[in-house]
């Protein structure tokens, strides 16, 4: 059972995946899982290659939180920073949801729902 914030991340995952899939061709989607299975570094994914992955998933946050997502530089102890941090986090745990699951929105949303 996932809490709140899993679920959350798994959502966000499961949106990225769908629009993702919505933005490559079959043919392009297909070649990003073989690039990515064969990716020895698992902080680069093949779908950068074909698309903006970053609007991509900037896309998918806004569907999910209902905002744009907080990019801050401040370092520092502000509030702007904690939610930054916090969106960073986010950004990042479905990002790599996502590719572990290879961009499958069924697997990823199903891990959602049992929160």
């Amino acid at each position: 059972m996932l809490d709140a914030r899993s679920a959350q991340r798994h959502e966000l995952a499961a949106q990225f995946a769908v629009l993702l899939r919505l933005t490559l061709t079959d043919e392009e989607f297909a070649e990003v899982l073989l690039r990515n299975r064969a990716q020895t570094d698992p902080q680069v994914c093949a779908s950068h290659d074909f698309c903006d992955a970053n609007m991509v998933m900037f896309e998918a946050f806004r569907r999910v939180y209902g905002r744009d997502p907080a990019l801050s530089s401040d370092d520092g102890d502000s509030a702007e920073a904690e939610l930054s941090n916090w969106d960073t986090e986010d950004w990042n745990a479905a990002w790599e949801l996502a590719r572990g699951m290879e961009f499958d929105a069924g697997r990823l949303g199903d891990c959602s729902r049992s929160a």
